[in-house]
């Protein structure tokens, strides 16, 4: 680590080898002393911020912490109309599941977050108006966490 007076001391051709330890390339021709340290100085700040732990190799690759996810039992009522179907299909990160209605079954808490998405806008006749009302999609209850 140098200091800005120690910077200010060195000529332009140790500032360029300083920066270029640094990672820093600029063209020493083209580049002003006082740019040179100012780069230098950022640098060396950026550089006490990273922390590397010891025995850690920097290199080795970066092992994912996978948190089990919660898991719920549920229940997807019976629709008519459109929606009638035997299943609903959900997509969750590229994974479909197929969940047959009016049975329980146990699905990840993601699968419960998409079908509470899930919201659809109805039109319903009060009066003489229209009025929207937003409901799910795929109606249906959550029984409990599942163990």
């Amino acid at each position: 680590m140098f200091t800005k007076e120690e910077l200010n001391k060195k000529k332009e051709p140790e500032l360029a080898a300083i920066a270029e330890e640094l990672g820093i390339q600029l063209v020493a021709e083209n580049t002003a002393k006082a740019t040179f340290i100012k780069e230098i100085l950022q640098a060396q700040e950026d550089d006490a911020a990273i922390e590397i732990l010891p025995d850690v190799d920097p290199r080795a690759p970066i092992e994912e912490v996978v948190v089990p996810e919660k898991k719920f039992r549920i229940s997807i009522s019976n629709q008519e109309g459109v929606e009638a179907t035997a299943f609903v299909k959900v997509g969750v990160n590229g994974q479909m599941y197929a969940i047959p209605r009016e049975t329980e079954v146990v699905v990840p808490a993601s699968v419960v977050e998409v079908l509470n998405n899930a919201i659809v806008t109805r039109f319903v006749q009060e009066g003489r108006e229209l009025v929207a009302r937003s409901a799910r999609r795929f109606p249906f209850t959550i029984l409990g966490e599942a163990k």
